[in-house]
């Protein structure tokens, strides 16, 4: 006969266990949806930076309308002659290169701490895929490249 004394183990132990993997905070996918959650808010609009009230460079992240506004094809006022975001390269996006390292006036992104590879390449993907306002930009990018 079994003990009582497993069964509560077994259940505390799995119940931790979904505490853990609920703690782990957003899945990071390059989507502008996901690097909001992930990049933006917890880091960017954290410190006040970029937040609605008097952001920096003129670049609110507090939101992901806001976010896109202010991202997609507009130019960059700390990078002469760069575009924020240039859907489709982001190798000459401003965006992308503040995190690799400062350019122009503008210094590596995010001030104090660097993003991850994972990150970066999430934010890197992202552009390369047509930089999407919404949350699937392979689906919109290969709708458009259909017809």
């Amino acid at each position: 006969m079994m003990s009582g004394r497993p069964l509560p183990r077994l259940v505390a132990g799995a119940f931790s266990a979904l505490v853990l993997l609920s703690s782990c905070g957003p899945t990071l996918e390059p989507t502008l949806s996901s690097i909001q959650a992930v990049i933006f808010d917890e880091g960017c609009t954290a410190g006040s930076c970029h937040g609605e009230v008097d952001p920096q460079a003129g670049l609110d992240l507090s939101t992901q309308a806001a976010s896109y506004a202010g991202l997609v094809g507009v130019e960059a006022e700390d990078i002469a002659d760069t575009v924020r975001v240039v859907p489709g390269d982001p190798d000459s996006s401003g965006l992308y290169m503040v995190l690799l390292g400062p350019i122009g006036e503008s210094r590596q992104m995010p001030i104090g701490e660097e993003l991850s590879e994972d990150e970066r390449e999430a934010v890197r993907q992202w552009i390369a895929d047509g930089a999407a306002e919404g949350r699937c930009c392979t689906a919109r990018a290969e709708a458009t490249s259909a017809h």
